[in-house]
């Protein structure tokens, strides 16, 4: 019988040392990674992008002036 050549792809699950240390290995290589649920991939995500958010705009830091808290560009003048 010939080899399955999709063999050297297939992942094989490993447990961990607790259930929230699961981890995938490559069958051929025996390389290992962690595996993350979606909301891991999420925060994962949304923490690598932050420096692309905008900055907030300035604003008066005087609690008692008018424009406290409204950005620069919006300011009454």
């Amino acid at each position: 019988m010939a080899a399955d050549p999709t063999r050297d792809w297939l992942m094989e699950a490993v447990r961990g040392r607790d259930d929230h240390d699961r981890r995938i290995k490559a069958r051929e290589c025996e390389q290992r990674s962690s595996i993350k649920s979606n909301l891991g991939v999420k925060e994962e995500l949304a923490r690598i992008s932050a420096y692309l958010e905008p900055a907030p705009e300035a604003s008066s830091p005087n609690a008692r002036c008018e424009n406290h808290g409204v950005p620069i560009s919006a300011a009454n003048a």
